[in-house]
């Protein structure tokens, strides 16, 4: 019995994972059930006697992505502006950066905005990216660095950097290495968001 229980799920996270694949590559439109099979080296009749069709396997791989985002959220929380520093930032981005790598095709098509959700995957998104955008607001006026935008607006503006940045560096026409991204952009919240010191200019060497 436990054997056939172990078999089951490991089967139901195959086609999970292949969902993740199939949809990073080739978006969801452009996804197909036979795609899906394909990629998890299984049969029609397996798919469906796990999810109804391509739909129901993305509800699935959204409610996982919410679940792991909230942890990053709960992260935010606890960080304080004014004690942060760059490195800080940088492990917090780095995390996001492995977030996105785990969900790569859950985050191709929330950007390409096409996927056709359960009425209730819509609503926790919606909790989340709220409680995303709370967390980087209060983030943002803690920092009480003097800024003639109100803060709910530059945590809007942080995160669409945060979020455009890892798309575009995860996208497959990007030849930038993602993992080399995290350090830069600490670097460039913590001077733009946190009024952290700019770092010292190399002196250039004088040939006399």
């Amino acid at each position: 019995m436990d054997g056939s229980l172990t078999d089951n799920r490991d089967l139901r996270n195959r086609l999970l994972l292949a969902g993740n694949a199939v949809f990073s590559e080739v978006g969801y439109t452009g996804a197909t059930v036979d795609d899906l099979i394909a990629r998890a080296s299984t049969s029609r009749a397996t798919f469906y006697r796990y999810f109804r069709n391509k739909d129901d396997l993305f509800d699935e791989l959204s409610r996982a992505c919410f679940q792991d985002m909230r942890a990053i959220v709960e992260e935010l929380g606890r960080v304080r502006a004014g004690d942060v520093d760059a490195a800080e930032i940088e492990e917090v981005l780095t995390q996001y950066r492995d977030l996105h790598a785990r969900h790569a095709g859950v985050f191709r098509a929330w950007w390409e905005r096409v996927a056709r959700l359960d009425p209730e995957v819509p609503a926790e998104e919606g909790h989340v990216f709220n409680r995303l955008v709370e967390s980087l607001t209060r983030f943002v006026s803690d920092a009480r660095v003097e800024s003639l935008v109100a803060p709910e607006v530059q945590a809007a503006l942080l995160y669409l950097l945060v979020e455009g940045s890892y798309a575009a560096v995860t996208s497959r026409w990007s030849r930038i290495d993602p993992d080399a991204l995290a350090p830069t952009l600490a670097r460039m919240v913590h001077r733009t968001y946190l009024g952290g010191d700019a770092p010292r200019r190399a002196s250039r060497l004088r040939l006399v």
